[in-house]
C-alpha cells in the first residue's frame, strides 16, 4: 500500500519517468486521475483530438504487467471536460502499432490497433465508435480486420 501511495504521489508530481506524455511535456492531471482512478502508473500518452470538437482527448496505453496479458494491454480514451477527467472508453488486449485513421464513425476518427491472441497469431484491427465507446476488444466484432488504411501512428 505504501509503495502504491508513493508510485501515485512520484507520478502526480511528476517525478517518474513512466508518467510523462508522449513529447516529454508532463501530463500532471493525467498522471493523477489514471493513479487515483485506475491504479496506473506505467503507460504511454498521446492527445488528439478524436470527435472534432477542437479539443484533444487522452489516449492512454498501459505498459504495466497487471494491465498487460500476452494479447496486449488496456486503451483508455478520456475527454478533459474542463473540470475533470471522464472516461470515455476503454479496450482491452490491445496492441502496437495505435494508429489513427482517417475515417470517422457516428463523428469520432477510427482507430486501428494490432490484436493478438497469444504469441503467435496478431492483425489490424479497426476500432469504431459506436456513439458511446470504442470497441471493448479488438478481437471480436464489432472490431473488424484491416489492412492498408491511411493512418498515422500515435504508438509505435
Amino acid at each position: 500500500m505504501f509503495a502504491r501511495r508513493t508510485s501515485a504521489i512520484m507520478c502526480a508530481l511528476a517525478i517518474m519517468p513512466a508518467c510523462k506524455e508522449a513529447g516529454g511535456h508532463t501530463g500532471t492531471g493525467l498522471a493523477a486521475y489514471l493513479a487515483q482512478e485506475h491504479d496506473l502508473t506505467r503507460y504511454r500518452a498521446a492527445r488528439h483530438d478524436l470527435d472534432g470538437d477542437g479539443s484533444s482527448e487522452h489516449i492512454v496505453l498501459a505498459t504495466s504487467g497487471e494491465f498487460c496479458g500476452t494479447g496486449g494491454c488496456t486503451m483508455l480514451i478520456l475527454r478533459d471536460t474542463g473540470k475533470e477527467l471522464e472516461l470515455v472508453s476503454k479496450t482491452t488486449v490491445v496492441s502496437t502499432p495505435v494508429r489513427l485513421l482517417e475515417s470517422q464513425t457516428n463523428g469520432w476518427r477510427d482507430l486501428e490497433v494490432r490484436a493478438r491472441i497469444g504469441a503467435t497469431t496478431s492483425w489490424q484491427s479497426k476500432l469504431v465508435f459506436d456513439g458511446s465507446r470504442y470497441s471493448a476488444n479488438p478481437t471480436v466484432s464489432p472490431a473488424e480486420r484491416v489492412s492498408g488504411l491511411q493512418s498515422e501512428v500515435i504508438f509505435d
